[in-house]
């Protein structure tokens, strides 16, 4: 506990204070009674401000989801099948498990928060967005707030200071991924449904490095665009805050959005043609050529691959626009858990199968989601067979406590097995 107080948003601290005998499980948010008085809070820390609705979009993004019978898991992945299916009932797939992010409220609209005399805080782990009397706003944060919260009471730093501010950061932890589904369908709402109010704003976003996000943001109305990684510390005179918190709904706007912005090209499918001889119409995604959670047997896996007629393709060594358009001609997409299923979005609502491959060591529901709103049918396997039976409460703890780091081995026998199911459909 004294460790989490002077160390409030370091992961080690969490980590630690999950383990206290005092406290019990804990789901990586600090928003539960209990927990909030053993870090010396209360509810009263939460601020009642509401948001406004909008109830229409110019798009039309009434999904229905007709695939949900869509996903297969042949290997007898129980708890993997278990926890992908809890995780349905999220409305918002960024924020923590439990009652208050489940589909019983029913968000299928959009909205957004005005708020005077705000503060905002980014860590490397979190967001937490305060009102006038420094009090959290929890819809706008982002992985206990509550921690931030403790700082904030603390703290001699001073603030940078803003007249006016549109928040778009949605993670800290910047991938592609994010910004398509997260972050765009924000900035998108801004600049669309709230132009009025968002128009000649600071943008506050996680990153602006990226060419895809330089090239989303050409020609927005924004006055300037600020980067909220690693750390940032912002008062704010006006702070406007878009969200959607339906999860397929970011998915269809992002992808309206990223097929607008990158049409098909025929100089590309040329490129594609010069490169591999062929269009793909089977990709393997290799983690390769990355610096975590890469496959210890992966030149064996790779061969296997190939010998069902599966392109091995590495995300990160080509053009966006490059992997966008050759994934929209492909039947089956297979490869690790992992962002690069992100670049999917080019092609939803289709026939086309995703196979994700997890390590047992860290279960993760992002891209399974990215799947099931794109109307792909989805396969899930892990990476050797399940030794053990998780409850949900060990399910959710490998989620928000994995070995992310760890590179792991594929058994040959069971990837043989999900490449043939996955190619006879």
């Amino acid at each position: 506990m004294e460790y989490f107080s002077s160390n409030p948003d370091n992961i080690q601290a969490f980590q630690e204070l999950h383990k206290s005998s005092e406290i019990g499980t804990w789901i990586f948010s600090t928003d539960q009674d209990e927990i909030l008085k053993k870090i010396g809070l209360d509810r009263s820390i939460y601020s009642d401000i509401l948001p406004n609705r909008l109830d229409s979009l110019s798009y039309s993004a009434k999904y229905q989801d007709k695939f949900d019978n869509m996903s297969s898991f042949p290997l007898g992945d129980h708890s993997l099948e278990k926890f992908l299916n809890l995780s349905t009932n999220k409305i918002d797939i960024l924020k923590p498990y439990g009652s208050r992010n489940d589909h019983t409220k029913n968000e299928s609209f959009c909205k957004y928060y005005i708020i005077k005399k705000a503060k905002i805080i980014c860590s490397n782990l979190s967001i937490a967005v305060f009102d006038k009397n420094n009090k959290i706003v929890k819809e706008c944060s982002h992985n206990s707030p509550e921690s931030l919260f403790k700082w904030l009471q603390s703290t001699s730093h001073e603030p940078k200071k803003l007249q006016r501010a549109t928040l778009a950061s949605v993670q800290q932890t910047f991938n592609l991924g994010h910004w398509f589904i997260d972050a765009l369908p924000r900035i998108w709402l801004a600049m669309t449904q709230l132009d009025e109010i968002t128009n000649s704003s600071t943008l506050l976003i996680d990153t602006c490095k990226n060419l895809l996000i330089r090239k989303s943001l050409t020609g927005t109305h924004f006055e300037s665009i600020v980067s909220t990684l690693p750390f940032s510390y912002f008062s704010i005179d006006e702070l406007i805050v878009p969200l959607i918190p339906n999860f397929n709904e970011r998915v269809f706007i992002a992808s309206r959005i990223i097929n607008s912005l990158f049409p098909p090209s025929p100089y590309i499918e040329r490129e594609i043609i010069n490169i591999f001889g062929k269009i793909p119409n089977r990709v393997y995604l290799s983690r390769q050529n990355l610096s975590r959670r890469k496959l210890v047997n992966g030149e064996e896996v790779e061969d296997i691959l190939s010998k069902h007629g599966f392109t091995t393709i590495s995300p990160e060594i080509y053009p966006l626009e490059f992997v966008l358009h050759l994934l929209k001609y492909t039947d089956i997409v297979f490869g690790p858990n992992g962002a690069a299923f992100c670049n999917t979005i080019g092609a939803p609502y289709s026939d086309q199968s995703s196979c994700i491959l997890y390590p047992n060591s860290h279960l993760d529901d992002y891209y399974f989601r990215v799947t099931k709103a794109l109307g792909r049918r989805f396969i899930g396997l892990t990476n050797t067979p399940e030794n053990e039976s998780l409850d949900t409460n060990q399910m959710i703890h490998r989620y928000y406590y994995p070995s992310v780091g760890l590179d792991y081995s594929v058994d040959i026998d069971r990837l043989e097995t999900a490449i043939n199911i996955s190619v006879k459909g």
